[in-house]
């Protein structure tokens, strides 16, 4: 009895031993197929993007299978009819900054010439196409002008600095009352259309007085704004 016990736990001991080596077998054979297939898979993540990298070399990469990316947008034509490019035209720019200093008359009547002040003693101020002054009128009568000016030719010419300009100024006049020119209760309305050349701070214009006996008179300008262009652009690198 003694004998069969021992040989019956032996047959056990070495059935168990024999099951868990094949247990521990089929284990590390499971662990070695996933570690090959991880290793495929990483191969083959780097085939792909060894092909993408191939295939990407513009940085502008477009789909063909995306309609999006085939849509072209269509160009913008802005149209601007003839009349409102005149209108632009007419508008303008504002008068440049300056003081205005002087002002000499030319009465194109012989008899006004000879009764008539030509020598106006005005000063005046134009900023951002605002304009007051004051001078003393043909009429010996102290008057104020109160408008606003726009240059329409503002173009250089023989040199950088010497430019060709011209506009126009509008406005009332205060200080014609009880004078042979019109006015309502001493305010006259003034159109005055003018041309002149500037050389860096100094300017000279020339503006026809539009009026029953028709003068031609003359002022000079000071310029406020730099030596430079100050219209011009300044382009900063991105």
């Amino acid at each position: 009895m003694p004998t069969t016990y021992l040989v019956f736990l032996f047959l056990l001991f070495t059935s168990f031993s024999v099951k868990s080596e094949e247990i521990d077998s089929e284990a590390i054979t499971n662990e070695a197929k996933n570690i090959q297939s991880e290793t495929n898979i990483i191969k083959s993540d780097e085939n792909n993007d060894l092909l993408i990298d191939e295939e990407n070399i513009s940085e502008d990469f477009v789909d063909d299978n995306d309609i999006s990316s085939n849509i072209k947008p269509k160009p913008v034509i802005y149209y601007r009819s003839p009349l409102k490019r005149a209108a632009e035209f007419a508008w303008g720019e504002p008068v440049d900054n300056g003081i205005l200093a002087g002002m000499l008359s030319y009465h194109t009547n012989t008899q006004d010439r000879r009764l008539r002040r030509w020598n106006h003693n005005l000063i005046g101020l134009q900023y951002k196409g605002f304009i007051a002054s004051t001078f003393t009128n043909s009429y010996n009568k102290q008057s104020v002008f109160l408008g606003f000016g726009r240059t329409i030719i503002d173009t250089p010419i023989l040199h950088s600095k010497l430019k060709f300009q011209a506009g126009y100024k509008i406005g009332l006049v205060y200080g014609y009352k009880n004078t042979p020119v019109f006015n309502i209760l001493g305010f006259t309305p003034s159109p005055l259309p003018f041309v002149g050349l500037s050389y860096r701070r100094i300017a000279l214009e020339i503006m026809p007085v539009l009026s029953r006996e028709p003068v031609i008179s003359a002022n000079m300008r000071i310029n406020l704004y730099p030596l430079e262009n100050p219209k011009a652009k300044v382009i900063r690198p991105k």
